[in-house]
């Protein structure tokens, strides 16, 4: 049984995202930013957190938004498990490039955070449904629930060259980490 995929992408930047998720309805699920350390433009300087807009629109809605809470981002600190609607993750993968150091997205059906998700067996017993891994720029791992999510992926890999496409047993995953650093 296919649980996930290991592949590599070529370190620069790029819109990997929206190639990896073609033809995936990423509006379905909620999703988490546990790591973003991911570089892009914006009026010609570059930023960090690809996704930190979407947080601090979601803490604000909710209220809790501090004063700190954006230069705390910055820095990779993450006060609270937010989830955010797929809609804006839709929107922040449409940019037309950006360069990966460190990303660590986690999808959920509800809007619910199991808790902290460290391995596969968490991911296995969670409502997690999918995780995307990207560790020092160009490997990346993503475990799912969904066979066909799974393929599709598999096939944009292809579709993109992308290289050292692997498919994950769930035997090759029992034991992994699942946590881009």
């Amino acid at each position: 049984m296919i649980v996930g995929l290991q592949f590599e992408v070529e370190n620069k930047r790029n819109n990997y995202l929206k190639k990896i998720f073609e033809s995936i309805d990423l509006s379905v699920y909620y999703w988490e930013i546990v790591s973003d350390q991911v570089l892009y433009e914006e009026n010609g300087k570059e930023e960090q957190g690809l996704f930190d807009t979407c947080i601090i629109d979601e803490l604000k809605n909710r209220g809790l938004f501090k004063p700190n809470t954006a230069e705390r981002m910055k820095k990779g600190f993450y006060d609270s498990h937010v989830l955010i609607d797929g809609k804006s993750i839709e929107k922040a993968i449409e940019r037309d490039s950006y360069y990966f150091i460190f990303l660590d997205l986690k999808a959920y059906s509800n809007n619910e955070v199991w808790g902290n998700i460290e391995t596969y067996e968490d991911f296995v017993e969670s409502n997690c449904e999918l995780i995307f891994l990207c560790v020092d720029s160009a490997f990346i791992e993503i475990y799912g629930k969904n066979e066909m999510v799974l393929q599709t992926i598999h096939d944009n890999c292809i579709k993109n060259n992308f290289d050292a496409i692997k498919v994950i047993s769930d035997d090759d995953a029992k034991g992994k980490s699942v946590v881009a650093f």
